[in-house]
C-alpha cells in the first residue's frame, strides 16, 4: 500500500506499507520500519538491493510480514553523495512523518513500533534511536557506529594481503561516499563526531539488537563499540556475532538462527506472535 506524506520542512514524500499476512481492515498491527538513509520511494513498490520486498537474500523483510507485522518502507532524503553534509540528523526527518501517516491509515499500532536496518540502514537505526523514543525495539545489522575508527580500519577480508592498506574502503566511504564527510577526520573532526552514533549512545533507551559477521568489511568493532556503550550504561542490548560471515549473513544455519533471534526480539517488545519461529 502506497502512502504519501509531508515532512516538517514541507517536502512531499512517498512510502510503502507491506501489509501483514491475513491483514484485516480496521485492525491495528505491530509495525517494523525498514530504513536506509538516502533511499527514496516512488510509485512502484520498493526494489533493488536488500530493500527489495521480493529479494532472495537473507534480508527479505517479507518474513516480518509473514510473522504478523506491518512493514514500512519510508523515503529518507539526503543531500547527494560527494556533497559535504551531516546525514545523521536527517534520518528522523524522513522516517517519523511516514510513521505518523502509517498510524493515520489505521494499519499500525502506535504503541508497538520497531525499526530495522542493514549497513547504512544499521547506521540509520543507531541515529534514529538516539533522536526519538517512539520505537519499542530496534535491530541494527552491520551498522556503522564510529566514523573516525571506521576511516582507517583495514577490511577484514584482505587484512593479511600484501596490499591490504591500499584498499581504502573506509576512507572513500567517509570522504566522498555515503557518509558525506567531505574530508579526513583530522580536517573536520567535529563533523565526524556529530555523525557518529556512538557519541549519542547515552540518548538510546530503546532495546537494541546488534548483528554482525566477523569478516564484515564494516568492521565488527563497529557493533562491539555500540554494544559496549549500551551495556556500560545498563541498557537493554544484545550482540549477535557470526563467525566467518561477511556483510550479509549467508550460511543457511546462521540465517535461520538470525531470523529466530529477530523474531524473538520483536515479539518480546512488540508482541506479534502470529506464527511459531
Amino acid at each position: 500500500r502506497k502512502i504519501e506524506y509531508r515532512t516538517a520542512e514541507g517536502r512531499d514524500l512517498k512510502g510503502w506499507i507491506l501489509l501483514p499476512v491475513g491483514y484485516e481492515s480496521g485492525k491495528k498491527y505491530p509495525a517494523v520500519v525498514v530504513i536506509y538513509p538516502g533511499m527514496m520511494q516512488g510509485d512502484n513498490p520498493p526494489g533493488g538491493h536488500a530493500r527489495n520486498i521480493n529479494n532472495h537474500s537473507a534480508l527479505n523483510f517479507q518474513l516480518l510480514a509473514a510473522r504478523g507485522y506491518a512493514v514500512l518502507y519510508p523515503s529518507i532524503p539526503l543531500k547527494p553523495e560527494g556533497e559535504t553534509s551531516d546525514p545523521l540528523p536527517e534520518v528522523s526527518k524522513g522516517v517519523l512523518p511516514a510513521v505518523d501517516m502509517m498510524i493515520e491509515t489505521g494499519v499500525a499500532d502506535p504503541d508497538r513500533l520497531g525499526v530495522i536496518g542493514h549497513s547504512y540502514g544499521g547506521y540509520g537505526v543507531y541515529g534514529l534511536l538516539a533522536q526519538t523514543k517512539r520505537f519499542k525495539a530496534g535491530v541494527s545489522l552491520a551498522g556503522l557506529s564510529e566514523l573516525i575508527s571506521l576511516y582507517g580500519t583495514i577490511d577484514a577480508r584482505f587484512r593479511y594481503d600484501r596490499n591490504a592498506h591500499e584498499r581504502w574502503f573506509g576512507m572513500s566511504l567517509a570522504e566522498t561516499g555515503q557518509l558525506r564527510m567531505g574530508s579526513a577526520p583530522w580536517k573536520d573532526t567535529e563533523r565526524y563526531i556529530r555523525n557518529s552514533p556512538i557519541f549519542s549512545a547515552d540518548k538510546i533507551d530503546t532495546p537494541l539488537m546488534i548483528i554482525q559477521g566477523d569478516l564484515d568489511y564494516i568492521a565488527i568493532q563497529q557493533g562491539e563499540q555500540m554494544f559496549s556503550a549500551l551495556h556500560r550504561q545498563n541498557k537493554r542490548a544484545s550482540f549477535v556475532r557470526y563467525w566467518g560471515e561477511g556483510h550479509v549473513i549467508e550460511g543457511p544455519a546462521n540465517v535461520q538462527d538470525m531470523w529466530r533471534r529477530i523474531f524473538a526480539w520483536f515479539d518480546e517488545f512488540l508482541g506479534a506472535k502470529a506464527y511459531p519461529a
